[in-house]
């Protein structure tokens, strides 16, 4: 098949046959008559399905046939009947961004390849950041080091052993509350703070995932601004920061005997 006749086909599919796939699969989030899920074993099932991967391409034809036998045994998240515990019902605006979205295949780690979406993304953390927060400002870096949390808890237990570890991420925490994206450079620098029991109490918990001396080869404010609404919604709950402020004073009296206490869920 010639680069000219695949690129007339892909076009054909995208003008004619996806829209009536995206037809029938809008029908089932009114219909209730249609089952959610046309059940079958798995063996019953390959033998309504060509699972096969064949050599030579197929055409335009088949493929939709394939389509249509996927849309017809898949379960019907949008149907009106279908319940779950995470999930229910669609979205029509949100389904519409989503296809928009995968058909543009931008990425959004960074401004050249994604303006657009990045500024969106920048908008709505900020929007949270600072209406529903409290924050002044954070980056879109909260966002990229959420796959480093794991790190964090590994390495957890360890600041227990380091009194003066424990001191600096003290101050590097509390120093990372509220302040400006521009400012992140202090964290190159030793920090010398001074602490409100209230802002202890609203930190203590994070201080059993963070370790600054784990993470050397990590800049460590990229390490920990995923805290940030973990610490203000901590500081919203009296009775939990009276527990962790409880916590702080056995760990400065020098407890650090033993298994180190795990962080709050």
């Amino acid at each position: 098949m010639s680069h000219r006749t695949r690129r007339a086909q892909g076009d054909e599919f995208l003008s004619e046959s996806l829209p009536r796939l995206l037809s029938k699969i809008y029908k089932t989030y009114s219909d209730r008559d249609m089952k959610v899920l046309e059940f079958l074993q798995p063996e019953e099932l390959r033998q309504k399905i060509d699972f096969s991967l064949p050599e030579d391409p197929v055409d335009n034809r088949v493929l939709e046939s394939l389509a249509e036998q996927v849309i017809h045994y898949s379960v019907k998240t949008g149907h009106p009947y279908f319940f779950n515990q995470l999930f229910n019902g669609v979205d029509a605006f949100s389904l519409s961004g989503s296809i928009i979205n995968e058909a543009l295949n931008s990425s959004a780690y960074t401004y050249e390849l994604g303006p657009v979406i990045t500024l969106i993304e920048q908008e709505i953390i900020e929007k949270f950041s600072t209406e529903y927060i409290g924050y002044r400002k954070i980056t879109q870096k909260y966002v990229e080091n959420l796959e480093k949390f794991p790190a964090l808890w590994d390495s957890r237990s360890k600041v227990y052993s380091n009194k003066d570890a424990k001191k600096r991420i003290w101050a590097d925490l509390a120093t990372l509350v509220g302040i400006l994206a521009e400012e992140l450079q202090i964290f190159h620098k030793p920090i010398e703070l001074t602490f409100q029991r209230s802002t202890k109490g609203a930190l203590i918990s994070c201080l059993e995932l963070v370790e600054r001396s784990a993470t050397k080869n990590i800049p460590f404010y990229e390490q920990t601004l995923f805290l940030l609404p973990t610490l203000k919604a901590r500081s919203l709950h009296s009775n939990l920061i009276a527990k962790d402020r409880n916590q702080n004073e056995n760990c400065e009296d020098g407890n650090s005997q033993g298994d180190p206490p795990q962080p709050s869920p």
